[in-house]
């Protein structure tokens, strides 16, 4: 069993763009597997297709802390969804 590393928390959902708002904490990158921990539902594992910043720009990884960080997701997630990746064993 490897060891998680707490990446993000979910501030919101951009319906306009279809992108979930996250205020990043810890590095993480495009194509990085997460696991998601709702407030309210299960947890389950997502995988990152792409990454822009705040103002819209691709990004390749989010590596500022507390940046805000846009991630294209099909549906909104709840604020306060938790978001974690493995860190390799």
């Amino acid at each position: 069993r490897g060891t998680c590393q707490f990446i993000g928390l979910v501030t919101g959902y951009d319906a306009a763009t279809g992108e979930v708002l996250v205020e990043q904490r810890n590095r993480f990158r495009a194509g990085d597997l997460l696991t998601v921990m709702r407030p309210d539902g299960p947890d389950f594992t997502w995988r990152v297709d792409g990454l822009r910043d705040g103002e819209g720009q691709p990004i390749s990884d989010a590596k500022t802390p507390q940046m805000l960080v846009r991630i294209p997701y099909p549906e909104p997630l709840p604020p306060y969804t938790l978001l974690s990746r493995r860190l390799a064993d």
